[in-house]
């Protein structure tokens, strides 16, 4: 008698329970979707892989899926291919993108192009053809003139009147030897110049190597309801 009871209420226990807590198989609707740990899919269930069923024989399942998951409309229907494909909502919500019944998208790895890459800069080499040309100026005056020799080793030139012109030009003049810093200037004009052409060497960047956006993922068998209890609507 204890074990008539104990059956009765697992039985009452297992009527009570909602649809969505019991294993996807023969007691859930047509066209739902579960996934499941273990290597085959429950009675019921088929394996969510793309493949095409007839029409014939799947009369009910055809008329809620029809041939968004591919199929002729004829003679066959597709079933929604899982491998490798995680689900998304159809629709579209707040700032996303549309997604309609079936759509297909997305991939596991890209390659930026440069119309997707940031700005930035890179190393350049620039080598010339021809070499600079440097034009100096020193206002000189050459003259013959004779001196004694210098009792020490530095001696300078007593300030001269030459004319230039009608101007007196102030002159002033060294041994070899330096003078010490500062002691005098001449004045120089200096024009550089430069024309050439030459090539401009631009150093490659990065190696245009596709990587992977994935998400963490885990594989699980997606499987779907093709012998079940039909959908009523809302």
């Amino acid at each position: 008698m204890k074990r008539q009871h104990i059956a009765l209420a697992t039985s009452l226990l297992a009527g009570l329970l909602p649809q969505a807590a019991q294993a996807c198989g023969e007691g859930d609707y047509m066209g739902q979707v579960c996934f499941t740990a273990a290597t085959y899919c429950p009675r019921g269930t088929v394996e969510a892989n793309g493949q095409l069923l007839q029409i014939s024989g799947n009369e009910a399942l055809y008329s809620l899926l029809g041939i968004a998951y591919g199929g002729d409309a004829r003679t066959n229907f597709g079933l929604p291919d899982l491998r490798g494909r995680s689900p998304r909502g159809q629709g579209q919500g707040p700032g996303l993108s549309n997604t309609t019944m079936g759509q297909k998208g997305g991939v596991n790895s890209t390659t930026l192009t440069i119309a997707q890459m940031p700005s930035h800069t890179h190393a350049t080499t620039f080598t010339p053809a021809n070499a600079f040309q440097v034009t100096a100026e020193l206002p000189v005056s050459g003259t013959t003139g004779s001196m004694s020799a210098l009792s020490s080793g530095t001696g300078y030139l007593a300030g001269l009147a030459g004319k230039n012109g009608a101007l007196p030009v102030p002159v002033t003049g060294y041994t070899t030897t330096a003078p010490a810093a500062g002691g005098a200037s001449l004045p120089v004009n200096t024009t550089v110049s430069y024309t050439g052409t030459g090539p401009v060497s631009v150093q490659p960047a990065g190696g245009s190597q596709p990587f992977s956006i994935d998400s963490p993922y885990q594989g699980l068998r997606a499987c779907i309801v093709v012998d079940g209890l039909y959908p009523p609507r809302p």
